[in-house]
């Protein structure tokens, strides 16, 4: 079987695209070519993705009360001396 590239100039194509290029390469070396800053962008691509996970979830907060749930009365001050209390008029 021949290479695409091949079988583009065989078949008279004036136009070779990259695609075509790249399957011919695939067909004749056997293994798949990608493009060197593939892993840097999968890698930033995760790490956004967990970026965004971890904001969303400290935004939310879904281990927080529920709306529904019971809430703790509110700690009433310490006790304090007559002369350590502020002045009322």
């Amino acid at each position: 079987m021949r290479p695409r590239a091949a079988r583009a100039y065989s078949l008279d194509r004036h136009r070779v695209t990259t695609t075509l290029v790249r399957n011919a390469a695939v067909e004749v070396f056997g293994r798949r070519f990608t493009p060197h800053w593939l892993p840097w962008a999968l890698t930033a691509g995760i790490a956004a993705v967990l970026i965004v996970a971890t904001v969303a979830l400290w935004n939310l907060q879904p281990w927080g009360t529920r709306p529904g749930a019971a809430r703790v009365p509110r700690v009433t001050p310490p006790w304090r001396p007559p002369w350590q209390r502020p002045h009322r008029p």
